[in-house]
């Protein structure tokens, strides 16, 4: 059986500026934090655009945070699907999941190397998620455990991202009638994204040293090889792929205007390494920026 499937990726859409949380990622920021009147307009106008076909099933995937879900519900209703009911018309399904480990809980932004503030401004907002891409990937070596500031682990949120849209797969491979068509959602936070994007594009690799740092953890060369810009608010990644339960399928995800294929299977096997590094292992000697 052999069912095509679309796939997007997209940031949360304009949040609410009230109120303001004391850190990026702390529960005011996860729980209080919404969608401004502007950007649950903007997402509705996105349902409606972009999902009108012929879809009999949706998968979607939030993270925890209160922005993703309210624009994942808000797509899912411009596209004209009863989120509340989970069923619209002739039996058209949406499921709606919500991840802890998409989100950013712990983030810490202030201090990036190279970055006076963090900033939503397009120049900034790259020259910040560039600098997180190239020096703090993963944790870095000899960093103590109890530093209040410690970096975001890109690895680890993009592992998530990865085995969220491999899920989603794996569900509508079993879900979708013959002949269906299905869609994977994902709704999720720009850093994440490009943590996916980065590697997917192969412009991110990291391998291990074979040496080990005073703790005893692994130690990874991490090579950003060129540089990346963030997404911006309102930016996704679209691609498709068909499943065939015969055959190990094939996702092709266009990332700034160039398409990228990953089988599931290598997507995977990916998303296990990142989070292995993550865990057990440290970055060595920061890189020079690019």
């Amino acid at each position: 059986m052999t069912n095509h499937v679309d796939i997007i990726v997209t940031r949360h859409e304009k949040k609410d500026k009230q109120p303001k949380p004391k850190n990026p990622g702390d529960e005011i920021d996860r729980e209080q934090v919404g969608l401004s009147a502007d950007g649950i307009k903007d997402a509705q106008a996105m349902g409606q655009r972009e999902l009108r076909g012929p879809y009999s099933r949706v998968y979607a995937v939030t993270s925890n945070f209160l922005r993703t879900r309210q624009t994942a519900k808000a797509i899912l209703e411009g596209a004209g699907f009863n989120v509340e009911k989970e069923i619209f018309g002739n039996s058209r399904i949406a499921t709606v999941k919500n991840l802890d480990k998409l989100g950013l809980g712990g983030t810490v932004w202030e201090g990036t190397p190279g970055v006076t503030e963090f900033s939503y401004e397009q120049k900034p907002l790259d020259l910040c998620v560039n600098s997180l891409m190239q020096h703090y990937f993963l944790e870095r070596a000899n960093e103590p455990l109890d530093n209040p500031n410690r970096w975001p682990v890109m690895a680890r949120r993009g592992a998530e991202l990865f085995n969220a849209v491999a899920d989603g797969l794996d569900d509508l491979a079993v879900t979708l009638k013959h002949g269906e068509r299905g869609l994977c959602l994902v709704v999720t936070h720009a850093p994440t994204i490009d943590s996916l994007a980065t590697v997917y594009a192969k412009k991110l690799e990291f391998f291990d040293t074979q040496r080990r740092d005073s703790t005893d953890k692994e130690m990874y060369e991490v090579n950003l090889t060129s540089p990346f810009e963030a997404h911006n608010q309102g930016a996704y990644m679209r691609g498709d792929t068909r499943l065939d339960g015969l055959n190990d399928s094939h996702l092709t995800l266009k990332i700034k205007g160039e398409e990228h294929t990953m089988s599931v299977s290598a997507m995977r096997q990916m998303a296990a390494l990142m989070k292995h590094a993550s865990y057990h292992g440290v970055q060595g000697e920061p890189l020079p920026r690019l």
